[in-house]
């Protein structure tokens, strides 16, 4: 009886362990699961932020790209009538002030073939003053094809704003260079083109030019005017028209998602990029992750739970059959007198 007992043990060892084994992989196979679904939601909720921010700039982008081709036409505009009518001039520029051109914001500047200011309707104007060293002049008084060309932003010697001169060159019917019409827009006002029901509190548009010159932005402008932004941020805005990527500025900031397009618009083309961190987004993650592995984790314990449930049970069960056939065996021996050992060998000597 000893050999069956050591049998019997064996038997209910193993058959333990089997359940054990079963419900540590059933257990490891549901925490690999909701770690990948945490992934996967993870990823997708990224991608649908990146898709965020990358519509939003296209949108911008666009508003810009038609708000300069607007600019593009009053200037073309301009100088025919400068050609043509050169002493009606004052007249159109006042029919374009009721229409087209009604934001008084933005002045026109007239320069002529020397360099001096020819004619502006900036009410604070300074007379003969010189602007052929400015950069967007000595581009077309060098022979410059004629095409919309954006400047730098300046400071303006007339009217002391910082502004940004879009211009054209002014050529007579045989081609002689006569000067440029320019419009000089504030860069504050660039910001009236932003979406801004679209902007949350953790997003800014800028608008920059290829050299990295910040030209206007939604947030904070006052303060970053006249900057440029950081190398290593506006390299990989170089390498494409569009694009979306992650750039850490500094060691103790996390990473921000940067969606950039390139407003394809004259001789010098702007970048216009937002800058938004996904903090909130990561927090998501963070917690719908924590969420999945909190449940997968439950229901592990309950998997082992019940295992070990099960298994007490059948123990239970193995002793109470244990105990009954003992009981039946001192029966046995009470009512024959004999041992139910002696009587198995007897039985076994018999048969022999």
């Amino acid at each position: 009886m000893s050999l069956l007992n050591r049998n019997r043990g064996l038997g209910e060892r193993w058959r333990n362990s089997l359940w054990l084994l079963l419900g540590l992989l059933l257990s490891g196979a549901l925490l690999f699961a909701a770690n990948w679904e945490a992934d996967r939601r993870g990823q997708l909720q990224m991608n649908i932020f990146r898709g965020e921010v990358t519509t939003l700039v296209r949108i911008t982008e666009t508003a810009i790209d038609e708000k300069f081709h607007d600019f593009d036409n009053i200037l073309l505009s301009l100088r025919s009538a400068y050609v043509t009518h050169p002493k009606f001039f004052p007249e159109y520029l006042r029919l374009l002030r009721k229409g087209p051109l009604s934001d008084p914001s933005i002045l026109v500047v007239l320069v002529d073939s020397d360099g001096y200011l020819a004619l502006t309707d900036a009410t604070d104007k300074k007379s003969h003053t010189y602007l052929g060293d400015r950069k967007y002049f000595r581009y077309f008084a060098d022979g410059g094809k004629d095409d919309f060309y954006i400047d730098e932003p300046i400071q303006s010697r007339i009217t002391k704003r910082h502004t940004l001169p879009v211009v054209r060159p002014i050529y007579d019917k045989q081609g002689s260079f006569l000067g440029v019409v320019a419009l000089s827009v504030p860069q504050e006002s660039l910001a009236k083109l932003w979406p801004k029901q679209h902007l949350s509190d953790n997003m800014t548009i800028n608008i920059i030019n290829h050299g990295g010159a910040l030209l206007s932005r939604s947030q904070d402008f006052t303060e970053a005017r006249g900057t440029k932004i950081q190398p290593d941020l506006l390299t990989p805005m170089h390498k494409g028209v569009e694009g979306v990527f992650t750039h850490r500025t500094r060691s103790d900031e996390g990473e921000r998602v940067i969606a950039f397009q390139q407003i394809r618009l004259g001789v010098t083309p702007l970048i216009v990029y937002a800058d938004s961190s996904p903090e909130q987004v990561l927090s998501d993650i963070s917690r719908v992750r924590t969420l999945l592995m909190l449940s997968a984790g439950t229901i592990s314990v309950i998997i082992m739970t019940l295992i070990a449930v099960y298994l007490k049970k059948q123990k239970i069960s193995l002793r109470l059959i244990d105990t009954l056939r003992r009981s039946r065996e001192q029966e046995y021996e009470i009512l024959t007198q004999t041992p139910l050992v002696n009587r198995h060998a007897k039985m076994t000597h018999l048969r022999g």
